[in-house]
This record gives C-alpha cells, structure tokens and sequence, in this order.
C-alpha cells in the first residue's frame, strides 16, 4: 500500500497557480543576489569567464532541513529500477544548464535527463507526453551517486551529487532559448533501484507557491502514474532536494516589489518599485499605465530614490480603474517587465456618515446591511476582499462618523499603507 501522504496525479489536469507570479528580492549585496520567484530561488552571482562577464545562476525550491533528522527520502522507499524524481525549473533568461545536482540516501548510477517544455495552456506536461522533447543527449553514460552522509550535513552548507554536464563523461552543457524557459530536470534509476531522492520535510503552500514542482513515478505502485508528497487533506507539497546551476550571457535589470495597491479615495498616489542591475549596466526604469484594461497608454520616468528604489508620481479621476506595471531597460537593450496590477479610484459618498467595513468569511454582512437598510441609516459599504484590502483615505474619510468593522482576520483589520496596527475590539 501507498502511505497516505502520496497522492496520485494525472498529469493533464493540473491547474497552475496565478499566485505564484512575481519577483522577490531576497537579498543584494555588490554584484550578488538571492531572488525569489514564485517558488524557485535563485541565487546569482555575477564572475568572469573566458575574459567574458557571465552570471551564474543556483536554482532551487526546497526548503534547507533545520537539522540532520529532517532528512527523509519519503517516497524513495517505494521507488525501484526504471523509477523517474522530476523537478520544475524555470529559467530568468536564455542561458546554459551547466550543472545538476542531487541528494540521495543511498549509492547508485542513475541516467539524468531534461525535458520540455513543462507547462502548456496552464497546465503540465511530463515526460512521455506528445510534444514534450528530451533535450539531454541519449549517449550521456549513467552518472555514478554516491550515498550521502547525512551526519556531515548542515543547513547551511549541504552536500550534493553534482553531474558537470561540461565535464564528465564527454556530455555537453544544454542551451535553452527563450521558447523553452521553462522544464523539468530529473533522473531515471537504474538496475539496481538506487539512488533514492531525499526531499525536504516542508509543506509548501501552493496559495503562496504554486502548485507542485516535484513528481517520480512509483511503477510498482501505478505504472505510467506520476506522484508528489502533499500533506493529508490538503495540496501542500515536500520538494525534492535537487537543485541546478544555470550560466547567463546577461540578464536583464531584475524588478521587485511593485505594490499590490488597494482601492482608494485618493486622486493620486506614489507607485515604487525595487529594481536592480547586477552586472553594472547603465538603465532606466519607467511607470506604463492605461485607464481601463485597454486604455490609451502613458508612460512616466521613474525616479531614483536610493538603494535601487524607483518612483513615479500618479494622478487619476474618481471613477478611473488603473492598470499599471514598472519596466526597465539597460544600455545593452534587455529589458524586464513587471506582472500588471491595478486599482479603482472609489468616489467617496456624499451623504453616508456610516462605514460598513466587511472582513468576514461568514457571510455576515449582508444581513448587516439588511439591518441598516431596515432602519434608514446611510451607510457606505466596503468589502475588504471586492477592494484588495482598505486604506487610511477611506477609514479616516472625514464624512465616516461611524466605523462598523466585521470579522476581522485575528481581529486585525488589514489597513494596506499602513506598517503596524493594533488589535481592535
């Protein structure tokens, strides 16, 4: 029997998540950087190769173990010869896949391969499946894994099964170009049943993450089936603790942090954005936005403010809903451009001195509203949820006398511009 955490997935019906868009910047210092993105981290440092400047890219999304017990290879002990472990990587740019790289609980060759593309129409394909190419040569021999001491591991210094595509065994690095930023990385076992993957011993959340990046299949179990480790009951997912070294001829400034904004009552606003140009490269920044999905667009300059923030001053009407989102482009041409968000300029109420705040997941407010309405007060009603949250120009709103907050999520009422709030009753 399967354990119950192992869950059977068909692989055409995976939906992908929408949340896991975006870049997050971990961390800059000179020429290095962490990066998030969805749920791949990268960490980017920018060396000299060839007497050519490159920037070496780590990618991975498992969650380093806290200790030496964390270590667990889960489904590796249901996995036996002719058993595949995929992983879902996805690239910032066209580069060269240079290195793969594995931990295992046990000694063993296996034949390490890399497919695409990985997601389609919104939803995975995995190897095997029409269309999907095999880009790692057929004559790359089996690479040898030896088993892991886990007693010599730490979090912040792990060791890896490392197969150097440029190196061993005559194979040879893997170009991918734009069409194909995104596949999957992964091994087959060979006769002997090993090496078994170890995975993380962490959930990871697929409505902050996006869905799950890592699969193998069990033949013993479901011939053909592919299956990821996911908490009892839920979606929340373990990764496979493999991970692979990309090299970049150069990437494009890197933008992050542009806000998620509320709607508001205010005409104006400041919208900032963190961009950052590792390699040196002069750029600029620039604010594009529409009023109305397909408005007229408008182009501002954004402005420097120090330690790689940028800004632009925005003015709108009452009524206006603006999409907005921040590009960069640097003096050798590469640009990057933010994911589109947008916002609703809300005219204030002429005559309502009640503000019916509703935070709630009980379906509470309507009935408040009956209740208002019953009774002939003016009210101006505010769903948290409908806005993308609250901000300080509609709870101050000098026409509100009265603030009706329900349901507040752990009695906290999510005010988007500002930092620390207090509990209310």
């Amino acid at each position: 029997m399967v354990k119950n955490l192992i869950m059977v997935i068909v692989a055409a019906l995976i939906p992908m998540s929408s949340s896991a868009g975006g870049v997050e910047i971990l961390s800059v210092n000179q020429q290095k950087a962490l990066l998030k993105t969805g749920t791949v981290i990268h960490r980017l440092t920018v060396q000299q190769s060839d007497s050519d400047t490159v920037v070496v890219d780590t990618l991975f999304y498992y969650n380093p173990p806290k200790s030496n017990a964390d270590y667990n290879d889960f489904l590796g002990s249901y996995q036996s010869a002719g058993d595949t472990c995929i992983n879902r990587f996805t690239l910032l740019a066209p580069g060269k896949i240079t290195k793969l790289m594995m931990q295992n609980s046990s000694t063993g060759t296996a034949n390490w391969m890399i497919w695409t593309p990985a997601v389609k129409s919104g939803s995975y394909l995995f190897p095997g499946e029409s269309g999907v190419t095999q880009l790692m040569p057929d004559t790359a021999a089996p690479h040898y894994c030896p088993q892991l001491n886990m007693s010599q591991q730490t979090p912040d210094s792990l060791l890896w099964n490392t197969y150097d595509l440029a190196l061993e065994r005559g194979a040879s690095v893997i170009e991918i170009d734009s069409s194909h930023l995104d596949f999957w990385v992964g091994y087959r076992l060979d006769d002997t049943g090993h090496p078994k993957i170890l995975q993380d011993n962490t959930y990871h959340y697929p409505w902050s993450e996006g869905d799950c990046r890592s699969f193998t299949t069990l033949q013993s179990q479901s011939p053909g089936k592919w299956y990821c480790d996911v908490q009892p009951g839920t979606d929340n997912w373990f990764a496979h603790m493999m991970q692979i070294e990309v090299v970049y001829q150069s990437i494009p400034p890197i933008i992050s942090r542009l806000p998620d904004l509320c709607d508001t009552f205010s005409k104006s606003r400041t919208i900032w954005a963190e961009v950052v140009e590792l390699e040196g490269d002069g750029f600029t920044v620039h604010l594009t936005t529409t009023v109305g999905k397909y408005g007229q667009p408008v182009t501002l300059d954004m402005l420097d403010d120090g330690d790689n923030y940028f800004y632009a001053d925005l003015d709108y009407q009452y009524g206006d809903t603006l999409y907005y989102y921040v590009w960069a482009e640097d003096s050798t041409g590469m640009r990057q451009r933010s994911e589109e968000k947008s916002f609703v300029c809300v005219e204030p109420p002429e005559n309502a001195t009640i503000l019916l705040i509703d935070d709630s997941t009980l379906g509470s407010g309507e009935r408040y509203r009956e209740a208002l309405n019953r009774r002939g007060y003016d009210y101006f009603y505010w769903n948290v949820a409908d806005h993308n949250g609250i901000d300080t120009t509609v709870i101050y709103y000098s026409g509100f006398l009265t603030l009706l907050v329900l349901d507040g999520k752990d009695m906290i009422l999510p005010v988007t511009d500002i930092d620390d709030q207090d509990i209310y009753d």
